[in-house]
This record gives C-alpha cells, sequence and structure tokens, in this order.
C-alpha cells in the first residue's frame, strides 16, 4: 500500500456532499491531513460526523466530491451507478481502492467473536491482502504487544474486557498498514475505568507518526493530541484549526454565527443534558481562559478539590444552580467546544498541577 511522503497530505476532502432522502447530512466538507498529524472530529449527535468518517473508510458513498487517501482518489460525481446502486467493475476497484487505505477502529469493537485475538487482526491481511499467514501472525503479535496485549493472543472476545477488545481492534486496523487510521467515537461505548487504557494507546500512535482521523467527545484528548481540531455541524465544518488557537478563523465563526471571543474572564458549566453520550448527572465546569481563575472560582463556591480532574471540576447535579447563581455562565456543550476551539486554553505546566503561575 502506497504510503505519503512526510509533509504531503495523507488525506484531502474536497467539497464532499452526502444525503439520505431530503436530508442533507455532509454539505460541501473540504479539509485535509498532513501525514503523521492527528485531525479530531467534534460536534453534537447528528451532525454528520460519523457519516464523514464512513466515507473516509469507504463505508459510505457520496453524492459528490473528491476523497484522496494515500495513493487513491474518487470523484464521487464522475460515478455511473445503476438503479440498485450497484458500480461498473471500474469504479467499483476505484472505490475499493480507497476503502484499502484506511484502517476503521469501530464504536463496538467489531470483532468475530469465533476468532481468537490473534486470528482478528490477521483476517484482513490474509484474505483480503493476500499476504503470508505465517507473517501476517508474526506482524499480529507484534501488534498485540504494542496495544499491551501480548498475552492475550489466543483468547477469544468474550475473555476480554470492552477497553481489551477496542485495543485488538486498533491492533486489526493497524495490520493493513493503512496510509490513515479513522477512530469512531471509540472510548464511548466502554466502562469509564478502560477508557484511559485506550487513550493511552491512541496517545502512543500519535507520537509514533500515525496519520489519524477521530471522531470522539474527549475534549483532553483533542487538546493534548490535535493537531487539527474540525467541529462539524449541521454538515458543516463551522470551526477549524489547531486546539489551542488563540482566535477562529474569521470565515468560519461567521458561518457559524458566532460571537467575537470574550476577552474578559468567564467561567463556563456545561449541562450534561445536552451533551449526548455521557449519561451521568454531573455537570463540568471549565475556564476558557486559565485553571487559575478556574481554581479561584471553585473555592468561593467551596468545590472540593476532589472534584478537579485536569481541567475541570465535577460538579454535582444538585450543586448545579448554586454555582450558576454564583456566576458561571451556562452553556451547552457543543456551544462549549466551539468556544474552546476559538479562544484555545492557555494552560502552564504550573497551572496543570495546582500552583500559581508566577509560583516558584
Amino acid at each position: 500500500m502506497s504510503q505519503p511522503e512526510a509533509g504531503t497530505p495523507a488525506v484531502t476532502v474536497q467539497h464532499v456532499r452526502k444525503s439520505f432522502g431530503d436530508k442533507e447530512v455532509l454539505q460541501d466538507i473540504s479539509f485535509e491531513v498532513g501525514t503523521g498529524e492527528v485531525s479530531v472530529v467534534l460536534g453534537p449527535s447528528g451532525s454528520g460526523k460519523t457519516t464523514l468518517l464512513r466515507a473516509l473508510g469507504g463505508l459510505e458513498r457520496p453524492d459528490s466530491g473528491v476523497i484522496t487517501i494515500g495513493g487513491a482518489s474518487v470523484d464521487f460525481a464522475e460515478l455511473t451507478p445503476s438503479r440498485r446502486g450497484s458500480l461498473p467493475r471500474g469504479q467499483r476497484a476505484q472505490v475499493e481502492a480507497l476503502g484499502a487505505q484506511s484502517g476503521f477502529v469501530f464504536q463496538g469493537h467489531n470483532l468475530f467473536a469465533h476468532k481468537s485475538a490473534l486470528d482478528n487482526i490477521t483476517e484482513g491481511p490474509v484474505v483480503v491482502q493476500g499476504e503470508d499467514p505465517e507473517a501476517a501472525r508474526e506482524r499480529a503479535r507484534t501488534l498485540l504487544e504494542q496495544v499491551g496485549l501480548s498475552e492475550h493472543a489466543d483468547k477469544y472476545p468474550y475473555q476480554l474486557s470492552g477497553g481489551q477488545q477496542q485495543r485488538v481492534g486498533i491492533a486489526r486496523a493497524l495490520a493493513q498498514r493503512p496510509a490513515v487510521v479513522l477512530f469512531d467515537e471509540p472510548t464511548s461505548a466502554l466502562d469509564p475505568e478502560t477508557v484511559g487504557e485506550v487513550l493511552a494507546v491512541m496517545r502512543d500512535l500519535a507520537e509514533a507518526g500515525w496519520t489519524m482521523v477521530v471522531v470522539t467527545h474527549e475534549i483532553r484528548f483533542a487538546r493534548e493530541v490535535a493537531d487539527e481540531v474540525l467541529f462539524i455541524d449541521g454538515g458543516l465544518v463551522v470551526e477549524h484549526g489547531p486546539p489551542r488557537a488563540g482566535h477562529p478563523r474569521p470565515a468560519a465563526a461567521a458561518h457559524a454565527g458566532l460571537p467575537p471571543a470574550d476577552p474578559r474572564p468567564a467561567v463556563i458549566l456545561v449541562d450534561p443534558p445536552t451533551w449526548p453520550g455521557w449519561g451521568h448527572t454531573w455537570s463540568h465546569l471549565v475556564s476558557d481562559t486559565s485553571l487559575a481563575e478556574l481554581h479561584d472560582f471553585a473555592e468561593r463556591v467551596r468545590l472540593p478539590r476532589r472534584l478537579f480532574d485536569e481541567d475541570h471540576y465535577d460538579v454535582p447535579a444538585e450543586r448545579y444552580d448554586e454555582v450558576v447563581a454564583a456566576g458561571a455562565q451556562p452553556v451547552a456543550g457543543s456551544d462549549l467546544i466551539r468556544r474552546l476551539i476559538r479562544s484555545g486554553l492557555r494552560v502552564t505546566q504550573a497551572e496543570r498541577s495546582g500552583r500559581s503561575p508566577d509560583a516558584g
């Protein structure tokens, strides 16, 4: 499989559109992902994130637009499907070649229940790519070691935790040597105690230089790992840029109808019912300027420090009204992400450790 050279785009998306019936779920989407870069896609439920990812992975056929990954490219407006949706042989091969450039990590693991972890990983290289079975097994063992599961090679999915199954899924995606690895909310179906182990593997992949496109609700992961963050809403890219960028790109902000970034300090309280997939009764209290400001506010409202988790405070539902009354600004989850992308969190190591930036 051809790999892009360093410094060149691994993924190029140009004016991609996709409709289901009368609903246009992707509206003129365009962006690039450089080789070795991590692009994180954020947005509310139903915004088109997963449809975009499936289009990149060859699992969904756009109506128009051009997608280029590695050495494969498809102009979807030029395809001529039959009434039943099937393509002529040459066009079908072109679409399949595009899909072969990516490895897909699914939300629900999607492992073969009747195959061991090792055999799940070798299935694609051997059956689809025609790789020598012994060479594929050797590489699968190496990949299992990389994701911390070398001792589980012969176990079946039912013998593994959700986090372990997802790590097998990551190893399976890597086994086909893709130009880009696509992650569709890889932690959303996991128990909270196993989320960290999956995110740790993803951080390692980013450090190793894998090109990744990640659909996720893990805001901290986006801030720490992403080279580019895209916020999609209503099938449109309404914000994009580095996760710590100081300001939005003007055209994107204007298109989204967003107000200018507020230069004044502001503490923001997220209302969890507006944020799909959380499923708990806690709010997240964050600052869009500094952790020092956040700690000061938390002290004023007597939130115990044990509720602090790296970049936010967990606020019990019964204290929500009290915290808002003290001056916190209620903001829906999707609006919060837009604001963080626009303003960035200028968090120093001193602040992260809980000390004043001016201390020692």
